[in-house]
């Protein structure tokens, strides 16, 4: 028993120098199996937290990228959308709509439209 406690107390003032530590770290004699079998519950708790966050943070990178890649999408049509309205400003300028019809064989009449008035009077006198 005594010699456990000196072999301990050695153990422990070894422990306290940075190389000692790293040793005992790197032989796992930090870590004790009965404490971990002892406490089973908070280790598995702690290590369903850990699952957790890691999926939610997979889950998020994977919204995230989402939401570029339709921004991205939205930045393109509204290009192809300014794109379609500039041609269709270019087709209705008179000129070109002139051109386009003359094409087909249709004159634009030089002369203004005929209007026609017509009083309440005739219309009765109609009946």
């Amino acid at each position: 028993m005594i010699r456990a406690k000196k072999k301990q107390a050695s153990a422990a003032a070894e422990a306290k120098t940075g190389n000692a530590w790293f040793k005992s770290f790197l032989r796992a004699e930090l870590i004790d199996p009965a404490w971990v079998f002892k406490h089973a519950n908070f280790v598995l708790f702690l290590t369903s937290l850990g699952l957790i966050y890691i999926g939610a943070s997979y889950v998020s990178l994977n919204s995230i990228r989402r939401l570029e890649a339709l921004e991205k999408s939205i930045k393109v049509q509204k290009a192809i959308s300014i794109e379609q309205e500039n041609r269709l400003m270019e087709l209705s300028k008179k000129g070109r709509l002139e051109a386009l019809l003359s094409s087909r064989g249709i004159t634009i009449p030089f002369e203004p439209p005929h209007v026609l008035v017509v009083s309440t009077d005739s219309l009765i006198a109609l009946h």
